[in-house]
C-alpha cells in the first residue's frame, strides 16, 4: 500500500477515534463509527464496539494479505486496541437473490448504546445486529412513542423496539419473518427489563401476511417502524424487493394507522427512487435523512435514508391496480430494477391501460366517435334531430371554409397597404364589388388621408429643416448668439413666430402668474415714472409725477 495512503488512513483514523470517544462519553455508549469509506482508495468502515473494533472490506477486488495487516496495524496503533481484537470482514456485492452465508465460528458480545443494552454478534453474519447509522433515528422513535401503539415490521433484532419500549409505549409490536432474529429481539427486549409478552409481542410471521390480518381484525396503530430489507428470497414467504414493494406496503400500512398516525420509512438501497406523487394522496412525506444522520457517517451515496410520513387521508382502493401492474412488470424484466416510476425518471411516456365501459369518457368518445362520422357522410343533415344540440351550427367544411376566406381577407388588408391594385384584383377575382363593398371604400379612403398627411409632413420637414441637417455650424458662444439675433435659426424663428400665445378676455397677452411684490418692483425700471417710496427724493426724479 502506497506511503501517503498509510498516513492519510492514520490521520482519518486518529481524528474519527478522538471524535468517537467524545460522542460515546456523551451519550452513554460503547460502539460507534470510526471510519465511513473517506479514501476511495480504501473503501473500509471500521466500526468500536466496546474493546474490540471491527473492519469491513466494500472494495470489488479485496486487499492482499500483506495490505490487510497494513490495515490492522494501523488501526491497533491509532484507535488503541489490541491486535487480537480486532476483526477483519470482506463484504461481497450481491446478485439479485443472494444472501450472505454465514461462518461457522462466532463472537457474541453485549454494547450499550444510549444507555440500551444490546447483544451484537461480530463475526457470524455479515451484519452484526445493531446498524450503527440509525443511533439518532431510534432515538426519535423513543422521544416520540409515548402512550403510543408502536408496530415495528421487519423488526430484524429489535432495537427499534427497545427504543419505543423505553419510551414509555403503551405496546410495542414486532414483526420478523426470520426464527433466528425474532429470537434475537426477544432476548434484547429481556435484556432490558421488557419481559411482558402481551404488552412486547414478538411475532414470527411475514410481514405482508402480518398487514392483511391486521386490516381484518381493524387494529389500529399510531407509530409505524418501516425498515425492510433490500430484498429477501425466503422460502417462507414470496420475494420480496424494496424498490418494487415498498407502495404496496406502505398502501396497506396506511389502512392500519390512527387518524393522526405516522410511518417512520427508511432505506439503505444505493439509487432508491421515491416516489412522492404516488403517496401523495393518504401521507405527507418530509424526509429527515440529514437530522438524524449518525456520528462518524459521512454522506454517501449508499447511506440510509429516512422519511417520515405523516397520514392525512386514508387510501383504501387507491392505486390498486397500478401497484399490481407495477408488480408484474417487475417480474417479466420490462422494468429495470430500481427505476420504478417509468415515465417519469426514465423519459417514456406511460401508457394509459384501457377505459372501462360506461364511463364518462367512454360515453363521451362515442358521442364524438357518432358526431364525426355524421360530419363525413353527410348525415348531419339528414337528420338534423339526432344531432340537435348542433342543429343551428354551420358544419365543419362551412365553418373552415369561412376561416379561409377571413385569413384570406386579413392577408390582402395587410399587403394591401403597399400594392393597392394587387388587393383590388385580389378582392374582384373572389367576386368582390368596389362600389358594394363599404369597408374596402373605407379603407381606400383610410390609405388615401394618410398618405396626404405623411405628403405634409414631407413638405414641412424641408421648409424648416433641423438643426442638424443645417450644413453651417458655428464654433463660438458668441456666433451661435449673433446668429439668433440675426433670426438665421430657422427652426428657433419658427418656433417663435408659430408658438401659442395665451390672451385675456381683452385680447392682451397673457403672462404667467408673478410673485408677490412684482408689480410694486416693476415701476422702477423706468425711473421717469418712479412712484416707489424709496426713489422719492432721488436726484433725476420727479416726485409728482
Amino acid at each position: 500500500m502506497e506511503t501517503y495512503l498509510i498516513k492519510d488512513f492514520g490521520k482519518l483514523l486518529k481524528r474519527g477515534g478522538l471524535e468517537a470517544r467524545r460522542y460515546m462519553k456523551l451519550s452513554s455508549s460503547n460502539v460507534a463509527r470510526v471510519y465511513d469509506r473517506n479514501i476511495e482508495e480504501l473503501p473500509l468502515t471500521v466500526d468500536l464496539y466496546d474493546k474490540y473494533a471491527r473492519i469491513v472490506d466494500y472494495s470489488d477486488s479485496p486487499l492482499e494479505s500483506k495490505e490487510i495487516e497494513e490495515v490492522i496495524d494501523i488501526t491497533s496503533r491509532f484507535l488503541y486496541v489490541e491486535k487480537s481484537k480486532i476483526i477483519y470482514k470482506e463484504r461481497k456485492k450481491r446478485e439479485k437473490g443472494e444472501q450472505h452465508e454465514a461462518e461457522s465460528c462466532s463472537l457474541v458480545i453485549d454494547v450499550i448504546e444510549n444507555s440500551h443494552i444490546f447483544e451484537c454478534e461480530l463475526i457470524k453474519y455479515a451484519d452484526t445486529g445493531l446498524f450503527l447509522d440509525h443511533a439518532n433515528t431510534r432515538a426519535l422513535i423513543e422521544n416520540s412513542s409515548g402512550g403510543m401503539r408502536v408496530l415495528n415490521l421487519f423488526c430484524y433484532t429489535g432495537a427499534f423496539s427497545v427504543y419505543a419500549a423505553y419510551g414509555a409505549a403503551e405496546s410495542v409490536t414486532s414483526v420478523d419473518l426470520s426464527n433466528v432474529y425474532s429470537a434475537w429481539a426477544r432476548r434484547n427486549l429481556d435484556r432490558n427489563g421488557f419481559f411482558d409478552k402481551e404488552k412486547y409481542p414478538v411475532v414470527t410471521q411475514d410481514a405482508a401476511t402480518f398487514l392483511l390480518e391486521a386490516i381484518e381484525r381493524k387494529e389500529k396503530y399510531n407509530i409505524v417502524i418501516f425498515d425492510p430489507p433490500v430484498f429477501s428470497n425466503s422460502h417462507k414467504a414470496e420475494n420480496f424487493d424494496v424498490q418494487r414493494d415498498y407502495i404496496s406496503y406502505l398502501v396497506d400500512i396506511n389502512r392500519i394507522l390512527s387518524d393522526d398516525g405516522v410511518v417512520l420509512f427508511s432505506e439503505n438501497l444505493s439509487g432508491f427512487k421515491f416516489d412522492k406523487k404516488c403517496l401523495s394522496s393518504g401521507y405527507k412525506v418530509e424526509e429527515i435523512t440529514e437530522d438524524v444522520r449518525a456520528q462518524g457517517f459521512s454522506k454517501k451515496k449508499g447511506s440510509s435514508r429516512v422519511w417520515i410520513l405523516r397520514k392525512i387521508a386514508s387510501m383504501e382502493g387507491v392505486i390498486k391496480r397500478e401497484r399490481r401492474k407495477m408488480r408484474d412488470d417487475f417480474d417479466d424484466g420490462s422494468v429495470k430494477r430500481l427505476n420504478l416510476s417509468k415515465g417519469r425518471d426514465s423519459g417514456e411516456k406511460r401508457e394509459r391501460g384501457p377505459r372501462r365501459e360506461g364511463s364518462r369518457y367512454s360515453e363521451n368518445r362515442d358521442r364524438y366517435e357518432r358526431r364525426d362520422r355524421a360530419y363525413s357522410s353527410g348525415d348531419r343533415y339528414n337528420n338534423p334531430d339526432r344531432y340537435s344540440r348542433h342543429s343551428e351550427a354551420r358544419s365543419y367544411r362551412d365553418r373552415e371554409e369561412n376561416r379561409e376566406n377571413r385569413r384570406n381577407r386579413y392577408d390582402d388588408f395587410y399587403e394591401g397597404r403597399n400594392n393597392s391594385n394587387r388587393d383590388r384584383y385580389q378582392r374582384e377575382e373572389r367576386g368582390y364589388s368596389r362600389s358594394n363593398d363599404r369597408g374596402y371604400q373605407r379603407e381606400e379612403r383610410g390609405y388615401r388621408d394618410r398618405d396626404d398627411r405623411r405628403s405634409d409632413y414631407r413638405q414641412r420637414d424641408e421648409r424648416s429643416p433641423r438643426r442638424y441637417d443645417r450644413p453651417e455650424r458655428y464654433s463660438t458662444r458668441e456666433d451661435r448668439r449673433r446668429s439668433y439675433n440675426d433670426g438665421d435659426n430657422d427652426t428657433f424663428k419658427s418656433y417663435r413666430e408659430n408658438r401659442e400665445v395665451k390672451r385675456d378676455r381683452d385680447g392682451k397677452k397673457k403672462s404667467a402668474p408673478k410673485p408677490f411684490g412684482y408689480d410694486n418692483f416693476m415701476s422702477t425700471k423706468n425711473r421717469d415714472k418712479a412712484t416707489a417710496y424709496w426713489l422719492k427724493g432721488t436726484e433725476g426724479i420727479d416726485s409728482d409725477n
